[in-house]
């Protein structure tokens, strides 16, 4: 995290397809991508969502752009054909 971006570390495990959505704050932008492994995946970017298809292991950066001095919050969700496994939302914060 710093004054302009915020960055997020995902690290996903999954023997089958699973879909990443993550819904950000209008105060916010895609500013970029980075697969820190070889695997599977597809990534799309629609508006105030990013929605990455995986399989196998690996990490992934994403960064964004703050766009307003206010609050902004992402909200993150795993589905496994289509049914629902994890849930998070957060307000990014320095460490």
């Amino acid at each position: 995290y710093t004054d302009e971006h915020v960055f997020v570390n995902i690290n996903l495990v999954a023997n089958k397809e699973i879909e990443l959505i993550m819904e950000y704050s209008k105060g916010m932008k895609f500013e970029g991508f980075r697969a820190l492994d070889i695997s599977d995946h597809d990534l799309a970017i629609t508006g105030n969502r990013v929605a990455l298809s995986h399989i196998g292991v690996s990490d992934y950066i994403i960064v964004f752009t703050k766009t307003t001095p206010s609050q902004t919050n992402i909200n993150a969700k795993i589905f496994s054909s289509g049914e629902l496994i994890f849930e998070k939302s957060s307000v990014p914060r320095r460490k």
